[in-house]
């Protein structure tokens, strides 16, 4: 917890260092990470959507960068950099918490949705995991109904 505060609280009043490589692997996996987040967590359909309004928000705020400070990795890029990347691990963190609290079928990303349906009165749909995991969701479902 420490690195983690220690390091937005340098980053945020900070420009990003484009020699760092760590800033170039953050910028990947959060425009990687958009879109599955969002279309699986919400369960909607916008496809590549997300990952286009992640960019044009860092590219926005690049250009405010670009005019206040004359370069494009300022703070204001910096600030959009790491904000998404927050979002994008609470995101992922809630939603793995409350897998495990609820037992949620299917993809651990859909846990929100199927608390929320559960609220509701509701059942939300059930998701299969990208990639391999879906052969371990197949086995929770298998054990559920042992």
């Amino acid at each position: 917890m420490l690195f983690l505060t220690t390091a937005i609280g340098y980053r945020l009043g900070e420009s990003p260092d484009p020699s760092n490589p760590f800033d170039w692997l953050g910028l990947a996996f959060l425009l990687w990470s958009l879109p599955g987040l969002v279309n699986l967590g919400f369960g909607r359909r916008w496809g590549q959507r997300p990952r286009l309004v992640g960019a044009g928000v860092l590219v926005a705020a690049g250009l405010l960068d670009l005019v206040w400070s004359g370069t494009f990795l300022g703070p204001v890029f910096e600030f959009a950099l790491v904000g998404g990347l927050l979002y994008v691990l609470a995101h992922l963190g809630v939603s793995l918490l409350l897998a495990g609290a609820t037992a949620a079928p299917g993809c651990e990303m859909r846990s929100i949705p199927h608390v929320l349906g559960r609220m509701r009165g509701r059942e939300a749909a059930e998701y299969p995991c990208p990639g391999g995991l879906s052969r371990l969701d197949r086995w929770e479902r298998q054990r559920r109904e042992d």
